[in-house]
């Protein structure tokens, strides 16, 4: 009932973990276990990763609203944010949380396989 997939700035970056799909949202948002967030109301997007047929990058529309209102002031303050991810075929950049995994056809989510790393990680911030 897990999937294992790679986080970033969850544990570091590009770590691979394993999560239940249907605690996704709370990974994402920053919660290992799900209970602490249940005030939290996700707005899950998802990127394919370029070339590929079934790897998606998952991240939160609002965490990625908030991280780049703070990476503004920060700005201001002289600070420069870095992207957790960039995907230049796409002129994409996320600066929040984010998770990569597999979406089957259905929809539903599934663990990463051997070899899909090497699809993935140049699109990962180390």
């Amino acid at each position: 009932d897990r999937i294992f997939v790679v986080a970033q700035a969850f544990y570091g970056n590009r770590t691979g973990t394993e999560i239940r799909p249907e605690n996704m949202d709370a990974f994402i948002w920053g919660y290992v276990d799900p209970k602490f967030a249940a005030h939290i109301k996700p707005d899950r997007a998802m990127i394919r990763v370029p070339d590929t047929d079934h790897l998606v990058i998952v991240y939160d529309r609002n965490q990625e609203k908030r991280r780049r209102e703070e990476c503004a002031r920060l700005k201001e303050e002289g600070h420069v944010c870095k992207p957790l991810a960039f995907i230049p075929e796409e002129n994409i950049e996320l600066y929040s949380r984010c998770i990569v995994c597999r979406m089957n056809h259905d929809g539903t989510f599934a663990s990463l396989e051997k070899g899909d790393g090497e699809k993935f990680v140049k699109y990962l911030a180390e």
